[in-house]
């Protein structure tokens, strides 16, 4: 007997995603991103050798 783990491949395109992922994706984040308040305060604190520029 081995005790080495063994998965299947992913199997859909893109890799690894299924249904409950496109449902989430789909139906949940929609709803979290209105509860859920994004709050960007702090960042004032990082170290500079730790920012980085993000441009849209």
């Amino acid at each position: 007997m081995s005790d080495e783990i063994r998965y299947d491949p992913p199997k859909n395109k893109p890799l690894g995603t299924n249904g409950w992922f496109r449902f989430g994706a789909a139906v949940l984040r929609p709803i979290l991103n209105l509860i859920v308040k994004k709050d960007w305060a702090g960042a004032e604190k990082i170290p500079q050798k730790w920012r980085c520029d993000c441009y849209l």
